[in-house]
């Protein structure tokens, strides 16, 4: 049948209703831009502008560093107060212990399905404006551990994986890292790194989170010195979301090990007057076992005689004593008493020398031998 005006209405055009269109959220994070179909208000009034009272915040922590998030401002995208119909807002954001490390998510939502409207009064309804984001990575790299893995290399750790360009890519390199030396009275005065590699010494391809540093010294510590490591500068070494790790990171101390062997300082050895001993000071305690333990023994030194043609015919050692004298030895001392045993009164001219016995008798408490 044909129609007539009578069995059919006009054509109408349905009212609209705001929906959420867009989100934006800064690179540090403190704000998001809300971007909306239409303009919007509070339905406080048709005409009041968006209040913080208007959204709900919701943080999840995720074991990131940010513990906490909430909501402080909102305004126009140039931070002018809002007025009411606008298409786009800026919601400030507020976080306990910054900066997030990439992890943290926050969702923003109306606070109930009647808290913004359009222009008309149409509501907005939470499901169209659902906002779920994940907050940047901003945290800057740390270093977590150093260590002396052996006596001229050290084993450095940072939270996240090290790169030397912040794009996420390029293995650090030796020129990525400052190593400082505090001498502490030893017997070392510089050091400087001479190679990188990862925990297996094998080539570096970015994104290790330990890296393994050789160093060189100018002479052997002594065991009194210490290093620490920073980054070179403040664009040095960086985090796979481009966060530089900064200049002023420094690590803890790491005390170098004793590898100076201990010495007979020869120009103090003196014999006395009476030729009963020899007054023998060495530059560090020393002990007989390669461990640091044990007084030394009469066996651990050899006595060279020369009589150069006078009466005394020979020597030998027949005491060791602490200087004084005081007793026995009992190991650590860096000063004995060496007695001896002279055969003929001796004219003058007869010599002696004393040294250890070989390369395995005399260690200081680091176990380094006197040679």
């Amino acid at each position: 049948a044909l129609s007539s005006p009578n069995n059919i209405s006009n054509t109408m055009t349905l009212n609209p209703y705001p929906w959420l269109q867009d989100t934006s959220l800064a690179d540090d994070n403190s704000y998001i831009d809300l971007t909306f179909s239409e303009e919007v208000f509070s339905t406080s009034g048709s005409t009041s502008p968006i209040d913080i009272s208007d959204l709900s915040l919701t943080f999840t922590q995720n074991d990131g560093n940010t513990i906490g998030a909430s909501i402080v401002t909102v305004s126009k995208t140039n931070g002018a107060p809002l007025s009411g119909g606008e298409d786009t807002i800026q919601v400030g954001i507020s976080y306990n212990n910054p900066p997030a490390s990439g992890v943290e998510t926050i969702q923003i939502i109306p606070v109930h399905a009647y808290a913004i409207c359009n222009s008309i009064g149409n509501r907005l309804s939470i499901s169209d404006c659902t906002v779920n984001l994940t907050l940047n990575d901003i945290l800057p790299p740390t270093i977590t551990e150093v260590d002396l893995v052996a006596d001229t290399i050290v084993s450095f750790s940072a939270s996240e994986g090290m790169f030397n360009n912040a794009f996420g890519t390029g293995a650090v390199d030796i020129a990525d890292f400052n190593l400082d030396l505090y001498s502490n009275n030893g017997n070392a005065s510089s050091a400087q790194i001479v190679n990188l590699s990862n925990t297996d010494q094998g080539a570096l391809t970015g994104g290790e989170t330990t890296v393994l540093i050789g160093f060189a010294t100018d002479l052997l510590p002594s065991g009194s010195e210490e290093i620490e490591l920073r980054p070179a500068s403040n664009n040095a070494i960086y985090d796979p979301a481009g966060n530089p790790m900064p200049q002023t990171m420094i690590s803890a101390r790491v005390t170098l090990p004793d590898r100076l062997p201990p010495e007979i300082i020869a120009a103090s050895t003196s014999l006395i007057t009476s030729n009963a001993f020899i007054k023998l000071p060495f530059s560090e305690g020393v002990f007989t076992n390669d461990n640091g333990t044990g007084a030394l023994d009469i066996s651990d030194f050899n006595l060279e005689f020369d009589d150069n043609g006078g009466n005394a015919t020979a020597a030998t050692i027949s005491d060791l004593q602490q200087p004084g004298p005081s007793g026995p030895l009992s190991g650590g001392e860096d000063s004995i008493w060496v007695y001896l045993n002279i055969t003929g009164p001796p004219s003058g001219i007869e010599t002696i020398i004393i040294e250890s016995n070989g390369n395995e008798a005399i260690y200081d408490s680091a176990g380094i031998a006197l040679s």
